[in-house]
């Protein structure tokens, strides 16, 4: 059975940590961590709807202003997820430029951020470019859209999975489980 996505280290082993996951068939892709993103072809970057970072250390979260310089002036909305503390380290790493000429642009290229607060708890907010890029919708809930990300990926043999603030790689058997029977 040919496999559903495609995972690859954007970096050497010893270089900044990134896992670039390509889906095949869709025209969307996965980050884990954003360390140094300049290996990884615009085209990628371009196609990543969701990215998932274990912590804001420097070489996990480089490659964000990266991402951010690509991605200004495109209709591209991407959800972004982290530990306790993440919304914060987003919007001081946002609030470091300067947006006075973004509300002019025709595309409102828009990060939805989320910390995962425990295993069932979550902050969200909105980050838009046309509105300089001002903290937006905060919102606490259960942890649903990730455990909903997860379980689909999980189907395919392997899958990562964010809890308490890092994100470890959950390797299945020759039968694939649901996430929820893995962490029961």
């Amino acid at each position: 059975m040919k496999p559903v996505f495609h995972p690859a280290l954007v970096n050497d082993v010893f270089g900044d940590p990134a896992v670039y996951v390509d889906f095949l068939f869709e025209k969307r892709a996965l980050l884990f961590d954003l360390g140094d993103l300049r290996n990884l072809a615009t085209r990628k970057i371009l196609k990543v709807r969701d990215i998932f970072v274990s912590h804001a250390h420097m070489d996990h979260f480089f490659g964000f202003d990266w991402l951010l310089r690509l991605c200004l002036g495109r209709d591209i909305r991407i959800r972004l997820f982290g530990p306790a503390g993440f919304l914060g380290q987003v919007e001081a790493k946002l609030a470091g430029y300067t947006w006075n000429l973004v509300e002019n642009y025709d595309t409102d290229f828009t990060l939805d951020v989320t910390e995962i607060l425990s295993e069932t708890e979550a902050r969200s907010a909105r980050f838009r470019c046309q509105s300089g890029f001002r903290r937006e919708t905060a919102t606490n809930g259960p942890f649903a859209t990730v455990c909903c990300l997860t379980r689909k990926i999980s189907r395919c043999g392997s899958a990562y999975w964010i809890t308490k603030s890092r994100v470890s790689r959950l390797r299945s058997k020759k039968s694939c489980t649901s996430i929820s029977e893995r962490t029961a």
